[in-house]
């Protein structure tokens, strides 16, 4: 089934630090699906380190996205991820009218912020209502709880002083217009964390797994790299099934990174534990 599945992917690539771009490419090709990249910007690393060179390419796209056009490339799916500036979308939304196969499903990131903090740059109100309008067009969303925030109109920490705020999170998000919603990076208690979702026909469920005392960057962009290439081969229906996938192999890739003891920053050891992801999705 894999061998002809192809994706679109906007995002950033990071020369240094596991995320966006690179995890992208190995997560689908070890599912088997051929990644095809649209890259908005180059950065020297991902931008928790210091001093990162940032090279933003948002004018290149629309000529990049006709040269598609024009080859005839066509998608089963388009995932977006990190964007230097929210209207490289645009190119996104052209893919999705001109080039989507039939079935085709859209997943948005809305890489903005986390831990209850926008992300250094233009990731503010405006980018936040931008990213919005942008989301209302998505099959799947898939913000953490800083991101749900923000996308709502909030506080990018505003979940942190309201009681149970991921149920209402969930259906503000769905009422954007998106079909499923999925908020990650959400504590469930006695020491678990995990991510819950809800569909627009009432499918809703959680899955989580033991936390893990450290933070990797990138492991956002894992998540939604898994859960869409999991969709991809198993099901677009299988929503259940791939959120608990995603979930469980970002466990596992945070457990056996920090028993390594290598550098957080350095993002997970993710090359080491894809022939485990190949395994269950071949």
């Amino acid at each position: 089934m894999g061998e002809h599945l192809r994706l679109a992917a906007l995002h950033d690539i990071s020369g240094f630090g596991r995320g966006s771009m690179t995890t992208a490419i190995a997560v689908s090709s070890a599912a088997g699906v051929q990644c095809c990249p649209v890259v908005g910007s180059v950065l020297s690393a991902h931008t928790a380190y210091p001093q990162v060179t940032v090279r933003d390419l948002t004018e290149d796209l629309p000529g990049y996205i006709d040269s598609w056009q024009r080859i005839g490339c066509d998608f089963d799916a388009l995932y977006s991820g990190y964007m230097s500036h929210v209207s490289q979308g645009e190119q996104m939304l052209r893919l999705l009218e001109k080039s989507a196969r039939p079935g085709c499903l859209f997943l948005v990131d809305p890489v903005m912020g986390d831990n209850g903090k926008a992300y250094a740059g233009s990731f503010g109100a405006e980018f936040a209502r931008q990213m919005r309008d942008y989301c209302a067009h998505a099959h799947i969303v898939t913000p953490n709880l800083t991101e749900a925030a923000m996308l709502l109109g909030k506080e990018p920490d505003a979940w942190k002083r309201e009681e149970h705020p991921v149920e209402r999170y969930l259906e503000g998000l769905l009422e954007m217009g998106c079909q499923a919603a999925v908020i990650t990076g959400v504590e469930t208690g006695e020491g678990r964390i995990g991510a819950r979702y809800l569909t627009r026909d009432g499918q809703q469920g959680l899955a989580d797994c033991p936390r893990v005392d450290a933070y990797f960057p990138g492991t956002g962009d894992l998540f939604a790299s898994v859960l869409l290439v999991t969709l991809l081969r198993r099901g677009r229906d299988r929503l259940e099934e791939g959120v608990q996938m995603a979930v469980d192999f970002v466990y596992r890739c945070v457990e056996h990174t920090h028993k390594a003891g290598t550098p957080p920053l350095n993002g997970v050891l993710l090359e080491e534990m894809l022939p485990i992801l190949w395994e269950k999705l071949r």
